[in-house]
């Protein structure tokens, strides 16, 4: 399996690394978008909607165990940004743009993986267990 680096995260997001950060070469596999379903080791990407900005959710999962967070539209106190050094914070302006910039870069690193796409109103989901 091919991985996505923090380094490649700050550059295919065109994001601002507000914090942490040391190792660019931090692996960046796993990303969650609801700190209720986080788990330990994944990125949190607060996800901007109509009714709440979900970054401003990064502390929480920050003290759950993400490795880091992506968000939009959130100011990230200088005390923050200490207590988090060991964690990184990536400021972008679009979360959802950004997780889109993610998915295609992670597609492009397999370049001969075929795409199936199921569509219709009856069988997507036992095709999909099956």
């Amino acid at each position: 399996m091919k991985h996505i680096t923090l380094g490649d995260l700050i550059r295919v997001t065109q994001g601002e690394l507000i914090c942490g950060g040391k190792n660019k070469n931090l692996l960046c596999d796993q990303y969650c978008f609801d700190t209720r379903q986080l788990k330990k080791g994944d990125i949190y990407v607060g996800i901007f909607g109509e009714e709440i900005n979900g970054g401003i959710y990064y502390e929480e999962a920050l003290k759950k165990g993400a490795i880091g967070s992506i968000v939009q539209d959130v100011e990230i106190p200088e005390e923050k940004r200490k207590k988090y050094e060991n964690q990184f914070i990536i400021k972008v302006p679009n979360t959802l743009k950004a997780l889109a910039q993610i998915a295609i870069y992670k597609r492009s690193l397999y370049p001969d993986l075929k795409v199936v796409a199921v569509t219709g109103s009856v069988g997507k989901t036992s095709t999909k267990d099956l």
